[in-house]
């Protein structure tokens, strides 16, 4: 667990350990409240772990357009320079040709 689980756990205990020792109430009011106490910090704590995962999903989708968009330019960069390559060797042809005739 990190240290920040640890103390929220400890938060949690501490304050369920303090509602029963200053609960007024009966019995079933008491452990009505604990449960819902509990209930809370666990939705809390959901809510957190749900927003933490769509951040690193936002983040590795985020990286991997990034990424696309780089082997795109690098894919471009290729094209370019084979297709330049290709013009080079065709004016060698057509000179080529032409010094035949």
């Amino acid at each position: 667990m990190s240290s920040n689980s640890n103390s929220i756990l400890l938060s949690l205990l501490a304050g369920i350990a303090i509602g029963i020792l200053i609960a007024p109430d009966k019995g079933s009011k008491t452990r009505k409240k604990l449960k819902d106490s509990f209930d809370n910090e666990k939705d809390s704590l959901l809510d957190k772990w749900h927003e933490l995962t769509n951040d690193v999903k936002n983040s590795l989708s985020e990286k991997k357009s990034v990424s696309n968009e780089s082997n795109d330019d690098e894919i471009n960069s290729s094209i370019i320079t084979k297709q330049e390559e290709i013009n080079k060797l065709e004016n060698q042809l057509a000179e080529l040709k032409a010094n035949l005739k």
